[in-house]
């Protein structure tokens, strides 16, 4: 099961690098939640997909090329650890912004139910179950 969801989560992260940056009911569920990390200056719980999707119209306005690079994918059972690198160019300044971040999906019958982002490598590991 564990790499059944990893494989989801990178299909999805490819999906969104190819330029599809749509959240999908195939991939979330409708009263999902998205919680960015505390060291995000905007940082929020976004609940059910018609927030995420505001919240994604947001990235793709303030970063148009932003791309998720996964650096480092791990399953444990229904959780999904990933380590990525963003990396994106200011839409009205044109400066780059790169960053790496935590983030670990909480999958339920094939989709996320919970996204949860942490600018620590290590805690994003025990928040979903794993150690280095």
């Amino acid at each position: 099961m564990a790499q059944d969801n990893i494989q989801i989560v990178l299909e999805e992260n490819s999906r969104y690098n190819a330029g599809d940056h749509e959240p999908r009911l195939e991939f979330w569920h409708e009263d999902a939640e998205y919680h960015q990390s505390r060291e995000d200056p905007d940082a929020d719980v976004h609940r059910g997909i018609d927030e995420i999707r505001a919240l994604f119209a947001r990235w793709s306005e303030s970063y148009p090329d932003l791309t998720s690079e996964p650096l480092e994918a791990r399953g444990n059972g229904p959780r999904v650890f990933l380590w990525v690198r963003l990396v994106g160019r200011g839409a009205r300044s044109g400066l780059p912004m790169e960053m790496e971040l935590g983030q670990v999906y909480w999958l339920r019958d094939g989709r996320v139910e919970r996204l949860d982002e942490y600018p620590e490598r290590a805690e994003a590991l025990a928040a979903a179950g794993l150690t280095d």
